[in-house]
């Protein structure tokens, strides 16, 4: 996994940082990617970790844009809503 880790973190960030615009965000999606590829990986025999990386991450994008942006905007609230507490 080290060899694998070392190999893809890097790419998987120039990926988010592309899509998103964030670092923080990007650095986020990398690290959940990894850890679900880490969580999969001893349960299935993956031939190609890259192709199987990518998908995954593809995979949270399109996650990301069905359901919000980031957690954040999920506990944030509108400005009118704080001030009328």
């Amino acid at each position: 996994f080290a060899v694998v880790y070392q190999r893809e973190k890097p790419r998987l960030l120039r990926y988010f940082l592309q899509k998103l615009g964030n670092r923080a965000d990007a650095d986020e999606m990398a690290q959940e990617v990894m850890t679900r590829f880490l969580g999969a990986s001893p349960a299935i025999a993956v031939a190609t970790p890259r192709a199987y990386i990518t998908r995954i991450a593809t995979n949270m994008l399109r996650d990301r844009a069905e359901h919000g942006s980031t957690r954040l905007s999920q506990l944030s609230v509108s400005l009118d809503e704080g001030l009328h507490k």
